[in-house]
């Protein structure tokens, strides 16, 4: 019994361990692929001579949008996506 339990041990920390360096992983892709997207939205914007891009999906810290509206024909984020596929 006291073995099953050792081993029930190792095997938890084993896993503890491996989804930690998942998740560290995961954030390392995650902040190097954002870091990228950053580089493009922000040489389109110096491309098209803007002065402010605005990341316009974000909340408030009490969970509703910060931008309650936004003239579409600002929205830039399809030509964003076409910089971003080529």
């Amino acid at each position: 019994l006291v073995e099953i339990k050792d081993d029930e041990a190792k095997i938890r920390r084993f896993d503890e361990s491996r989804q930690r360096k998942l998740d560290e992983q995961s954030l390392r892709m995650r902040r190097r692929l954002i870091g990228e997207i950053n580089e493009k939205i922000a040489a389109y914007a110096r491309d098209q001579g803007y002065s402010g891009v605005v990341d316009s999906s974000g909340m408030s810290m009490n969970g509703v949008p910060i931008l309650v509206y936004v003239d579409p024909n600002l929205d830039i984020t399809a030509r964003v996506i076409d910089v971003l596929n080529q």
